[in-house]
């Protein structure tokens, strides 16, 4: 969201309420980590806690015991339900939400004014007003050393990586120290006047200090520079917050307003009115609600009585409604933002309703790709990936081109734009990415949606089996789809603005209808069938305002695009008139495209540019102008493209332009290279690394309180730059690699890894020596990178093979998403229900009534002879075997209504360890097609379901023996039994020795019941308490022989 439509948002958006909390001032707020409960501390000597419920501040409970007034306090940086005060009376307590108690009080030196809890969650710093700051240890409650400070302290922080201890002080300075040793790093001179509050923004990048000068300076953590001051306020500075993306901060002080300012501009966004001087700020955690405590509007300074005063101990809340709450789904947003709303709600002329049927139709790739799949029904990214319903809508589409004799053509987007012109766009969409990642879970995922890692593998598997015919392009696909549309008279599908202003016919995704109609023909009188869609006409937009085809690079531009920032040219904007209509007076950036568009009416380009150069400073003209010829030049269309087959029996005068792609060092990549990569539509990876020495880790789901998922695979990707960019002398080229970063318990960041985490190995071969590599040594290469040097022999069909090796290095990793049995298990029944059952033996039946009608209930026979060879075994898996197996296997497809409804019960950690596996799986699949392919590609959608994984997971991880419980519930297929065992010995081949007997069961915590009191001479009670120590004496075993499907049969009571 730009600046112009944050600013816009808050002024329509937003909102205040009152709570009341205590009945004197409050000084103090603060927001637990995980946002849903508020903590503020008040005047009159009690701290009340407060629930966040549907945008509502409730009041739970008051805690009560300090003797003082609650002048500040803070939550644990992980654990929602511990807070610690301190107090004017010199004791620090330490409170549990959950219980509603005091769990600890440390009695201090001095009366208390500042604390701070570090993100580690280990310590807690108090300060006095006799400058000593005492660190105490959570684990035991005690002061384990204080620190005298010569100089005036007012605020004290841990930086957000626990490394680092600053403090603010009377005479203008940030003092830094490291910690935990305490010795002095740097003083910086921030103010003529006190440095009165700081903070640190969530990302970890930035930190900002309120001073007594009135100014808030905002400083850069790694080059401990100030970035930007802010001025607006008039007295000094008494306390600050960052929004929970780091995008807003909040200052207040003796003005009678609230100042929320943009962190990258220090341009205010919104301020907030107030009646009285603000003592406390705090952001939500996890979205744009600032929560805030003012003095009394009429309060006495002698300290009489406030209780006549209605607005006493109040909380106020300031609430931008939660349209910005994620960010913005992925789909459409690309090209110029805006102008295909505008298109569809204010040029409906402009969109001619056409029947398709017997036409070609261009599609972008990978904008058909998140469109079916943010619409597909059901798709819950929260839980890694459904894969085999995402391959189910992609076949459903090109099945109902195909019946209405349309012949599709898709072109894939390979790399980034060449000249490096979008990299800031790019780094923007993967740092929303990341943060949907980091957000996603079942009550959020319908929100902040997320494209899951293999999805395009399987985008390209479906391709080929319905043999669509598709190309990738070595970099952007646009101006070469654009060019084909124009060179064959077709038309583009996508929901990409850009291609409005290529001047093509475009079918917006959004007016496709997929519903397949019948009309009759009157030349030929015969049916046909057709699909409904609305296309653009470039010529009718043209008319309606008077301009010709050479004014759309200058709108892309002025409008601003994935090269030219929305705000170059804002001052434009300013001195031209911005209709109002019913449609746009709410939307700020629809009456921009209106009004640049009347204003552009009847001027010719060259006239339109040197208006927009009055606007503008001379020393901007320049910039200006390489801005205007850049964003020109990324609209020429290519004179020379490469030609499908599809076309080129159309296209005889059209010859093919072989394009040649250099990599950094000035070589040419091979031809046949590039090739191989574009069949496995992996040019987008490869030529990034080879040629702007780029690797982008792409986001995935993950635990955020958890090393990043990609360093799973370190090995893989090591062995990747190694092939790609060794250099002939020895040694690898430096490179550049961006990914998520951990800066804090619960921060992280999208941005270049501060280390070059790859090592040359002298023992792979180079990228010229490839062409002619056997698939033997391809094969040994991939071994030895997966850590089975010496595997022994796999019988397994070939589509299992790489899927298998890969399931065996990832459990021999050494880091936080290392599997456990229970993991392996329940991928190992995944693949026994949906390879070998579902695809396989073809039933795929997942209604369980469906399924009951076809059991009889009857006991199956036991084949009298099973096959040796597993490919065969799996091929005489008889229907029958897979009716019995799925009565008791479908429950695993579906989410018990406890997890849909509440993120308490979704467990993450199994999610972020699935995805390390998703990440070798994809790294896996790279570097064996960089060596030619010698192992078959696994299909993906038969192997993997994120909900199926995840419940069998959650299944096994209680179980005390989780193999038996899987032998258990395929005990009544024999057959299958024997494929899940031969599939068992296969991976226990591949696992460390022992892995799969070193499961421990999770243990569910339950609150114990509370015990009866007992009556004085109560005989009942006594004999009660002798039948309690009897039971305590018997010994609970475990029958051999019992039934299953009894389960209260296998156990016996047997007396000690």
């Amino acid at each position: 969201m730009s600046f112009e439509e944050l600013q816009a948002h808050f002024q329509t958006h937003s909102r205040i309420r009152d709570t009341q909390a205590h009945s004197e001032k409050v000084h103090s707020v603060d927001w637990s980590c995980d946002g849903r409960k508020l903590a503020s501390g008040s005047y009159d000597k009690t701290v009340c806690i407060l629930s966040m419920d549907r945008d509502r501040l409730s009041k739970d409970f008051t805690c009560r015991g300090h003797q003082g007034t609650v002048d500040t306090l803070c939550w644990h940086q992980t654990y929602p339900e511990l807070l610690a005060t301190a107090s004017g009376d010199k004791t620090v307590r330490v409170w549990d939400a959950r219980s509603q108690k005091c769990q600890a009080c440390v009695s201090t030196k001095g009366e208390n004014i500042n604390i701070s809890w570090s993100p580690d969650g280990m310590t807690i710093a108090v300060g006095n007003k006799e400058d000593l700051v005492s660190f105490i240890d959570v684990r035991k409650f005690q002061i384990i050393r204080d620190e005298q400070f010569k100089f005036e302290v007012n605020e004290i922080s841990w930086s957000n990586d626990n490394k680092q201890f600053f403090l603010t002080s009377g005479q203008g300075q940030i003092h830094i120290l490291s910690y935990p040793s305490m010795e002095p790093i740097r003083v910086l001179d921030a103010h003529p006047a006190h440095c009165i509050c700081i903070k640190f923004s969530p990302t970890g990048d930035l930190f900002a200090v309120g001073s007594a000068d009135a100014l808030v300076s905002i400083w850069d953590t790694q080059d401990l520079v100030c970035l930007r001051t802010l001025s607006r306020l008039d007295w000094p500075v008494r306390t600050i917050s960052f929004s929970h993306d780091g995008r807003l901060l909040a200052s207040a002080s003796e003005d009678l307003y609230i100042d929320i300012a943009d962190t990258e501009s220090g341009a205010q966004v919104t301020h907030i009115p107030v009646e009285a001087p603000v003592f406390s700020v705090a952001w939500h955690p996890k979205r744009h609600l600032l929560a805030y405590a003012c003095d009394d509007k009429d309060s006495a300074r002698d300290g009489s009585s406030r209780s006549g005063n209605k607005d006493t101990g109040l909380i106020k809340a300031f609430c931008c409604l939660p349209t910005y709450q994620y960010h913005a789904q992925i789909v459409a947003t690309m090209g110029v933002r805006g102008l295909k709303t505008f298109i569809e709600t204010q040029c409906g002329d402009c969109l001619v309703k056409e029947d398709l049927h017997n036409c070609v139709l261009l599609i972008d790739g990978w904008n058909l790709l998140y469109y079916l799949y943010n619409t597909s029904k059901g798709s819950n990214p929260a839980f890694g990936g459904e894969y085999d319903k995402f391959e189910k809508t992609v076949k459903e589409f090109f099945g109902t081109l195909t019946a209405c004799a349309i012949t599709p053509f898709v072109l894939i987007d390979g790399s980034y734009d060449e000249s490096g012109w979008k990299f800031d766009t790019q780094m923007k969409r993967l740092k929303e990415k990341m943060h949907n990642a980091l957000q996603l879970s079942p009550t959020t995922q319908g929100k902040a949606r997320l494209l899951p890692l293999l999805a395009e593998m399987v985008f390209v598997s479906v391709l080929k089996e319905l043999s669509v015919p598709f190309s990738q392009t070595e970099f952007e696909a646009d101006e070469t789809l654009a060019a084909l549309a124009l060179r064959v008279n077709g038309y583009v599908l996508s929901n990409d603005s850009d291609f409005f202003v290529f001047g093509v016919k475009c079918v917006p995704l959004s007016t496709l209808e997929m519903d397949i109609k019948t009309r009759t023909s009157n030349d030929v009188r015969k049916s046909y069938t057709y699909l409904e869609s609305r296309v653009y006409r470039p010529e009718k937009f043209l008319k309606k305002f008077g301009l010709t085809p050479n004014h759309f690079p200058l709108i892309s531009a002025l409008l601003g695009n994935d090269y030219v920032s929305r705000n170059e040219f804002q001052k434009l904007f300013s001195q031209i008139h911005l209709p109002v209509s019913k449609q746009t007076k709410k939307n700020f950036g629809q009456r921009k495209i209106h009004g640049l568009l009347e204003w552009l009416r009847n001027k010719t380009v060259d006239g339109a540019i040197e208006r927009v150069f009055m606007t503008m400073q001379k020393k901007q003209h320049d910039r200006c102008q390489k801005l205007l010829q850049g964003n020109s030049l990324a609209y020429n269309l290519p004179t020379h493209i490469r030609m499908p087959e599809l076309f080129q029996p159309h296209e005889q005068q059209i010859t093919e332009s072989p394009i040649t792609i250099m990599t950094s060092l000035g070589n040419p990549v091979p031809l046949w290279f590039l090739d191989r990569l574009r069949d496995r539509v992996l040019l987008s990876e490869v030529i990034n690394v080879l040629c702007r020495r780029q690797l982008f880790l792409k986001p995935i789901i993950e635990s955020k309180y958890l090393e990043p998922v990609h360093h799973t695979a370190h090995p893989i990707l090591n062995a990747i730059v190694n092939i790609l960019v060794s250099l002939d002398g020895g040694g690898l080229e430096p490179l550049a690699v961006y990914g998520r970063v951990k800066v804090g318990p619960h921060s992280n960041v999208f941005r270049k890894l501060p280390f070059a985490p790859f090592k040359l190995d002298s023992s792979l071969p180079r990228l010229s020596s490839l062409e002619a590599l056997p698939s033997k040594d391809g094969q040994s290469i991939l071994e030895k990178v997966l850590k089975c040097e010496d595997p022994p022999p796999i019988h397994l069909p070939e589509d299992l093979t790489l899927y298998f090796l890969v399931l065996g290095f990832w459990a021999k990793t050494e880091s936080e998403s290392k599997p456990t049995p229970s993991h392996l298990l329940s991928i190992l029944m995944g693949v026994t229900i949906m390879y070998v059952i579902e695809s396989r033996c073809g039933f795929k039946d997942r209604n369980i009534k469906r399924i009951m009608t076809l059991h009889d209930g009857s006991a199956l026979p036991v084949p009298e002879k099973l096959h040796r060879d597993l490919n065969a075994l799996i091929d005489s898996v008889p229907q029958t075997e897979c009716i019995v197996a799925k009565t008791k296997l479908v429950r695993f497809f579906s989410l018990s209504e406890q997890v849909r409804a509440s993120d308490r019960y979704y467990d993450k950690d199994i999610i972020h360890a699935l995805s390390a596996f998703q990440v070798c799986l994809l790294y896996t699949h790279i570097l064996n097609t960089i060596l030619g392919s010698p192992y078959k590609l696994p299909p993906i959608s038969c192997l993997y379901q994120g909900i199926l994984l995840y419940t069998l997971t959650t299944e096994l991880q209680l179980k005390r023996d989780p193999l038996a419980y899987c032998t258990g519930l395929l005990q009544d297929a024999p057959t299958l039994s024997a494929v899940f065992a031969g599939l068992l010995n296969v991976l226990r081949d591949l696992l460390p020795v022992g892995f799969l007997d070193s499961h421990v069961p999770v243990t569910v915590y339950r609150r114990p019941r509370r015990p009866r009191k007992k009556a004085a001479g109560d005989k009942s009670s006594l004999e009660h308490e002798n039948e309690e120590t009897s039971l305590k004496e018997t010994v609970v075993t475990i029958k051999a022989n019992c039934d299953l499907s009894n389960r209260f049969a296998s156990l016996e009571l047997v007396d000690a």
